[in-house]
């Protein structure tokens, strides 16, 4: 308005952030039993008939995509070998869900890299589909309660609601990975 001049003094944050909750954590507390990070996943539907259509949802002939959530998942309160999962959910809409239950439970996890048989965990991961194989495959990090291991891995499934089968972990390019993203170009390329 009128009464605001344009670089007349400091910047106020307050203006510029949506975030209404914050804790030591950041913008959310990290607690276990709880989704953390994860990733969103479109998995389109196939074209349907007209005479197929059995509600104005499907009027256009095609049925909504589903998104599907993947997160981690830790619970302390189980057997040391059921600590958490991948677990994930399901939506057309994005205000009704669909538990999808575990895709891949730590258990399952292995250090093929130094073959220690601690405890691990998955973190944030991600998934896409690859053409080739027809299968849908997750990456994620690896890593034990310390955080010192860092690796890679990779799990793949039939179906983008499970199970995923462990594939393997592993250190890219000899490193450890922390923060990885995974990006599907429109030609079904991932990067």
């Amino acid at each position: 308005g009128k009464f605001i001049k344009p670089f007349d003094g400091s910047e106020d944050r307050a203006f510029t952030s949506d975030v209404k909750f914050r804790s030591n954590d950041g913008d959310r507390k990290h607690i276990k039993g709880s989704f953390l990070a994860g990733s969103l996943l479109r998995v389109p539907q196939a074209k349907v008939s007209n005479n197929e259509v059995t509600s104005d949802e499907y009027s256009i002939g095609k049925r909504p995509d589903t998104y599907t959530w993947y997160g981690e998942h830790d619970y302390n309160k189980a057997p040391n070998n059921l600590s958490g999962a991948i677990m994930a959910c399901s939506t057309q809409d994005f205000v009704t869900w669909k538990n999808e239950g575990a895709m891949l439970n730590f258990a399952n996890l292995t250090d093929m890299v130094d073959g220690s048989s601690n405890k691990l965990r998955a973190e944030k991961p991600k998934v896409v589909y690859n053409n080739s194989t027809q299968k849908y495959v997750m990456w994620m990090i690896i890593d034990n309660g310390t955080r010192e291991l860092g690796m890679a891995g990779v799990a793949v499934s039939d179906y983008h609601n499970g199970p995923f089968e462990f594939v393997r972990s592993f250190y890219p390019d000899g490193n450890q990975t922390r923060d990885q993203t995974l990006f599907q170009d429109d030609d079904g390329v991932a990067y």
